[in-house]
């Protein structure tokens, strides 16, 4: 299969724009030609009209100069044959017979007969060629005061001289290559000039790498066109630098919290190995590596859910649920360790909710397992459910050693803990709440923390039915 070679935008700016102006310049000399045509076909008329009705006016006299006649037919014609208004006249009696006429006339248009003239009179202006040359033709009858015929005037004007810059194509072909040629110069002039902006894009991109995404494209520099593209990648950049940074503080934080089981492993393999020990040390060393590595097994769990969470999966599947039944069961599973400190949990209220089974049972675990783990003996957990109009609000409160303001907006960040005094007796992995806060929103929901330190925390988590 063989791909298209889509070509510049350069070359096709440039070839659209020298096709637009070309085009343009065929219109206008076309215009201007048939304008031209047209103004120089009403000059010609009006010439051998003004020539006819002179000599007519002349013939119609009673008393006819025949000196004047002789200036008018013979000598003012010789005048103009090098002008461009060469002309000639020939007058007839009545009868069709030649009185006068330009010298030279009979060579190039014959004398008509009667019947010839009573014709062209009556058909006006004539457009002939003859002898290679173009001729406009008109022949006017002379009437005497009386209404008698007293004969005719033919005047023909040679158009040849006058037509022949505009006869004369190959200078129209000659303007259009050079029109063609300065659209293409001006066209590839102008596309360079508007395709600056995009070199100024390419140039910025071309600077960007991992060690330096704060770049950004200035908008300001790029025209209208270009400047939701320009912000439209400065967006981009965000993104990408946020995700970026995301995933180098999660290999940080990952190196750091596999680093301490590993290194338990390693030290207890070399412990066991080095002397010889008794089957209870095995065993106790064995159990030990067991907690270890279920701690790194949950880790990376936990990890892959939250790249799952994040990377663009297909709808999760939901199902309705009763929040209340799902509440107990989880509140069941986490009553043995609740009763060790005598802290009692309570639950009130029913609702019902369209959601992921599995995730909103993950939540729940979380966030009373949580509960349980911070709040001291003799403590209290309170779950309430309430059903509200088109969603249902899920508030998990116990009056544990809550958290200082300062740590509240940092909760649900990866690997977050609030410091050694909350977690000196707890061991986690620091994503609890970051899978919380994952699931919430894929469920399009929101989750907020109100704490008091040393009054407990209450978890308030809204879900659309």
């Amino acid at each position: 299969m063989t791909t298209k070679k889509i070509q510049s935008i350069h070359s096709q700016l440039t070839i659209f724009y020298s096709v637009a102006v070309v085009s343009l310049l065929v219109l206008i000399a076309f215009a201007f030609y048939w304008e031209t045509q047209n103004v120089m076909n009403e000059a010609d008329y009006n010439f051998v009209t003004d020539e006819a009705s002179n000599i007519q006016a002349m013939m119609s006299e009673d008393h006819l100069d025949l000196s004047l006649l002789k200036k008018s037919v013979i000598d003012h014609p010789i005048l103009t044959r090098n002008s461009l208004y060469r002309y000639y006249v020939r007058v007839f009696d009545k009868n069709g017979q030649v009185i006068m006429e330009t010298p030279g006339f009979d060579g190039i248009i014959a004398a008509p007969t009667k019947v010839q003239l009573e014709h062209d009179q009556q058909q006006g202006f004539i457009w002939g060629a003859h002898g290679g040359d173009d001729y406009l033709t008109n022949v006017v009858p002379v009437v005497l005061s009386d209404g008698a015929q007293h004969g005719y005037v033919q005047v023909s004007l040679d158009t040849s001289y006058q037509h022949t810059i505009t006869h004369d194509r190959r200078i129209f072909v000659g303007l259009l290559l050079l029109g063609m040629f300065l659209s293409l110069l001006l066209g590839k002039y102008v596309t360079s000039r508007g395709l600056k902006s995009l070199d100024i894009l390419t140039d910025t991109v071309k600077t960007i790498s991992t060690s330096s995404l704060n770049q950004r494209v200035n908008p300001a520099l790029l025209p209208k066109e270009l400047t939701t593209l320009g912000e439209s990648f400065n967006q981009m950049l965000d993104r990408i630098e946020t995700s970026f940074a995301r995933m180098h503080q999660m290999s940080a934080d990952m190196s750091h919290e596999l680093r301490t089981p590993i290194t338990n492993l390693i030290g207890q393999t070399e412990l066991l190995l080095s002397y010889n020990h008794s089957e209870g040390d095995y065993r106790l060393a064995q159990s030990s590596n067991l907690e270890e590595l279920q701690r790194m097994a949950s880790l990376v769990e936990n990890i892959l859910f939250l790249a799952r969470a994040e990377s663009q999966q297909p709808a999760i599947i939901k199902e309705t649920i009763s929040v209340s039944q799902e509440t107990s069961k989880i509140s069941e599973y986490y009553q043995a360790l609740a009763d060790d400190k005598n802290i009692s949990i309570t639950q009130k209220g029913e609702a019902s909710l369209h959601v992921n089974v599995i995730m909103f049972k993950r939540l729940l675990s979380n966030l009373i397992s949580n509960a349980v783990k911070y709040t001291p003996a003799h403590g209290a957990i309170e779950i309430v459910i309430t059903q509200q109009a088109e969603s249902v609000l899920l508030s998990i409160a116990d009056n544990g050693i809550g958290i200082d303001a300062e740590h509240l907006p940092k909760l649900f960040d990866r690997f977050y803990r609030v410091d050694d005094s909350r977690s000196a007796e707890i061991s986690g992995t620091g994503l609890g709440l970051s899978i919380v806060k994952s699931i919430v929103d894929l469920h399009h929901g929101s989750i907020a923390i109100q704490s008091i330190s040393g009054a407990g925390a209450t978890i308030n988590i809204t879900l659309p039915t």
